[in-house]
């Protein structure tokens, strides 16, 4: 099969929701070209796709790095390095958006989330509050602030910590 051939039919299978496989498609096409900064944004977009942003931010530095001005890159790179917890590479990655000509209100609007904590974390968070572990809660909740110290939700997870130590 050409490499032409596989990237459509790893369209194909994202059109139909078979995200595993088409990873397992894209992967193979870079390991034949594993500079390609196509093919690698859009493995990252399917690892983002998956839960596995961790992973996708190692192939979308490499897409990132290859093709800078492509803003479909650099969306791709701080989706997938917030929701990584990679909080400040992601503010880190703010001012190309602005020198890529994103909009002002897309801009403000990825501020915003980088400015709060992914819901994901302040559930994983209370659920350890909920089951008593304290001092696990009390670390995760301290790095949460020191991640976001102008988020209510962070300062209000670290209070309901805090006041779990009190009542004991």
């Amino acid at each position: 099969m050409s490499i032409q051939q596989t990237l459509a039919k790893a369209q194909h299978h994202v059109q139909s929701g078979q995200y595993d496989a088409a990873i397992k498609l894209y992967r193979g096409v870079l390991r034949l070209m594993p500079k390609q900064p196509q093919i690698n944004s859009l493995l990252g977009a399917m690892l983002i796709q998956t839960g596995q942003a961790e992973a996708a931010a190692d192939v979308l530095e490499l897409a990132f790095a290859a093709e800078p001005a492509k803003p479909e890159h650099w969306v791709r790179l701080i989706v997938a390095h917030h929701r990584a917890g990679h909080v400040q590479r992601a503010r880190e990655l703010l001012p190309h958006g602005v020198a890529l000509g994103i909009a002002p209100e897309h801009m403000d609007r990825f501020r915003q989330d980088l400015s709060e904590p992914p819901e994901r974390s302040v559930q994983a968070l209370n659920k350890m509050v909920a089951s008593g572990k304290r001092l696990n809660a009390e670390i995760a909740a301290r790095l949460l602030v020191s991640d976001y110290p102008e988020s209510p939700a962070a300062q209000a997870c670290l209070e309901r910590v805090l006041a779990m130590e009190a009542a004991e």
